[in-house]
Parts: structure tokens; C-alpha cells; sequence
């Protein structure tokens, strides 16, 4: 039958391949909705999770109720703590983003980046992996930035956070600025390390927003974007990614 969700459930959504999960905090219910046959898996466990951050094809990424990263490579039936090459304070705990690249080098392999903020740190921590599709469930996490600036002069602010997407193999991050405004659009290309801004990505005079920034790519490669507050939603594409390679 239908199914209702609260209105919080939006921040602990997660797709995986056809699969949606929602987990209602409320209640502790997790929702594994099959958007294909729009049938609801049945045994989702969240007995550990505290929420829902992200997923690469073959994993989902959950924080525990104790701060830890966890991660089920079956379809959330069961989950396991991730290892971690740095302290667990600092995975990010709002505006959390997730990224995930195929290699060019190899094709079976994946970068998945976590982005988000960390409570007292004025820049976002970002952690890094990468995953064997034929090996899921393996591999360390390793923290690439700590949220401070300290030897890099172009981290990426945590304001500037609020949403953080992969588009052309690069990351994007979309935020606010000082004054409240929108913030400059800011591309990472080396896996979050370095953020700079690029003349292909502006936003249009009138685009103005305040609280959550929705973004999201679909299969034509249109970028979406969905602006808190003043509810805009815009919508862009490069224009060579509109081309067929032959």
C-alpha cells in the first residue's frame, strides 16, 4: 500500500542502483523501495544506524549511533564499521555530500568521496577511498581534508558546502557566502583536495536562495538545482556533454 514519510526524511535518503532507502529517525523505519517494481525490501536492519550519507554502486555509507562510519554491501540486511586512517570526530556530521568516480585507469574501480561539515570548523572535511567492485567492503578511508586551512589556500569553506555533486569527472560544490548570498560555484578536480572556481559555472543573475540547496545530475547530463526558501529551481548542462561520442 502507499507509504507516508515525515518531512525530515529527505536528509537520510540514499539510491543505490534501483533501490531507494529512506530511514525515518522517528520511528526508526528504514524504507528499501525498489523504484523499479515499486516493491519494498523486506529485513532492512537499522539497529547501529543513526543515518544514512551516501552510496557507491556496490556499498551504502551510514553513521552509527556511536560516530562511526559504517557500510552494507547487501543491500542494508547488515553493516559493518569502515576502517578509518584518522580520528572518527572527524567525519562530517551536516550538509554531508557523496561522490563516486569511476577510475579512468580502470574501470572496475571507484573513488567515493564523504564532504561535509564538522561543528567548530570554518572549511569542510573531506574523506576519500577507493572501492573494488569485486571486492566490496574493502579498502580504508583516509581523511584528504581536516576543515582547516592550514597549508592549502584553496579548501573548500564549509558555506560553500551545503550540496556537492560529481559532474565531468569533477566534484561541485554549491553553498552560500559570507553575506548570505549565493557562493561562487567551486570545482575540485583532484578528489577534493584543491577548490577553484571556473567561467563555466556561474549562476544566472537572478538565482537567489537561502537554507538547503538540492542538487542533483540526471541521465542526460543536465545539472538540477533546487534553491531553499525562495523554492527556484534552475537547470544547466555543458554543452559537449549533450554530444553522442562516436
Amino acid at each position: 500500500g502507499t507509504q507516508s514519510l515525515s518531512a525530515s526524511a529527505f536528509d537520510n535518503a540514499v539510491t543505490n542502483g534501483s533501490m531507494l532507502y529512506v530511514l525515518e529517525k522517528e520511528g526508526r523505519k528504514l524504507h528499501c523501495i525498489n523504484a523499479s517494481t515499486h516493491e519494498y525490501q523486506e529485513g532492512c536492519d537499522t539497529t547501529a544506524v543513526d543515518r544514512l550519507i551516501g552510496a557507491s554502486s556496490k556499498e551504502i555509507y551510514a553513521l552509527s549511533k556511536q560516530g562511526t562510519l559504517l557500510v552494507s554491501t547487501d543491500n542494508c540486511l547488515s553493516w559493518a564499521e569502515e576502517s578509518l586512517d584518522n580520528d572518527a570526530e572527524l567525519l562530517p556530521a551536516q550538509n554531508i555530500s557523496c561522490t563516486v568516480h569511476t577510475l579512468r585507469t580502470n574501470q572496475n574501480m571507484e573513488r567515493i568521496e564523504l564532504i561535509g561539515s564538522v561543528p567548530g570548523r570554518a572549511n569542510a572535511v573531506v574523506w576519500m577511498k577507493v572501492v573494488d567492485r569485486d571486492v566490496p567492503g574493502a579498502g580504508q578511508w583516509m581523511l584528504v581534508s581536516n576543515g582547516t586551512a592550514t597549508g592549502n589556500a584553496h579548501v573548500l569553506p564549509a558555506s560553500q558546502a551545503q550540496s556537492v555533486l560529481a559532474y565531468d569527472d569533477q566534484d561541485l560544490a554549491f553553498g552560500y557566502n559570507d553575506e548570505g548570498g549565493l557562493g561562487d560555484i567551486l570545482l575540485s578536480s583532484d578528489g577534493g583536495i584543491n577548490w577553484m572556481t571556473d567561467e563555466a559555472y556561474v549562476w544566472p543573475a537572478d538565482a537567489a536562495g537561502q537554507g538547503v540547496i538540492a542538487a542533483a545530475v540526471d541521465n542526460n547530463n543536465y545539472l538540477w538545482m533546487v534553491l531553499g526558501g525562495t523554492g527556484q529551481v534552475w537547470r544547466c548542462r555543458l554543452n559537449r556533454l549533450g554530444w553522442d561520442v562516436k
